[in-house]
């Protein structure tokens, strides 16, 4: 159970195809700041920031979040298998 549940978190936290290919992540929020749209996920949001903004190219922003992101990432899987006692040594009864 536990592999099953951070498979289908990182498949849902990084499901970019889906999002860009059918709307790319719009439509915009109005009256915002933000580059973001509706439908935008993290990883569509550091996609436009990165490459695809009609403003300056922000590499570094980018890749900052997309930091922040693995940590957010590897702290839940750390936890999970700390829940599920995945790393627990088993001893053979010999």
């Amino acid at each position: 159970v536990g592999p099953l549940l951070v498979a289908s978190f990182v498949y849902n936290f990084n499901n970019f195809n889906l999002i860009y290919l059918f709307i790319e992540g719009g439509p915009p929020i109005a009256n915002s700041a933000t580059r973001a749209g509706h439908t935008d996920i993290l990883i569509s949001y550091v996609y436009n920031f990165a490459f695809a903004s009609g403003r300056a190219k922000e590499y570094g922003l980018g890749s900052a979040i997309t930091i922040v992101i693995f940590i957010i990432v590897a702290v839940i899987t750390l936890f999970q298998f700390r829940y599920t006692r995945m790393w627990e040594e088993v001893g053979e009864g010999v």
